[in-house]
């Protein structure tokens, strides 16, 4: 699909540390895909807009959507802290919260 390869586009130009580039894809993606939640909010974490990221998935835990919100856990550098629904959760199955890892070709902004 056009958001996968705007991802990967994404990825590269912050890896290569071509913010114009990446600012332009980012902006696309955003504007095209806004009913993508999961591409809207790794779109937002690549560009180092970690508070959109949350607010962006925060809909899913308010509405207790538990189960959209478990898939984000096979994400490393998923932080399921800010939402108390899936904290419950994970609290109630006696789950290890890890320490979410860096994004590695995330944009030095």
């Amino acid at each position: 699909p056009d958001q996968s390869r705007l991802l990967v586009a994404l990825r590269q130009a912050c890896a290569e540390n071509r913010l114009t580039d990446a600012a332009r894809i980012y902006d696309r993606l955003n504007s095209g895909f806004p009913e993508n939640i999961s591409t809207t909010w790794i779109s937002h974490r690549i560009m180092g807009q970690d508070e959109l990221a949350i607010e962006t998935l925060s809909q899913l835990d308010e509405a207790g959507d538990v189960s959209s919100m478990r898939d984000y856990l096979a994400y490393a550098y998923f932080d399921p802290r800010p939402f108390p629904n899936l904290m419950a959760m994970l609290e109630t199955q006696g789950a290890n919260i890890r320490e979410p890892r860096e994004i590695p070709y995330r944009c030095k902004l």
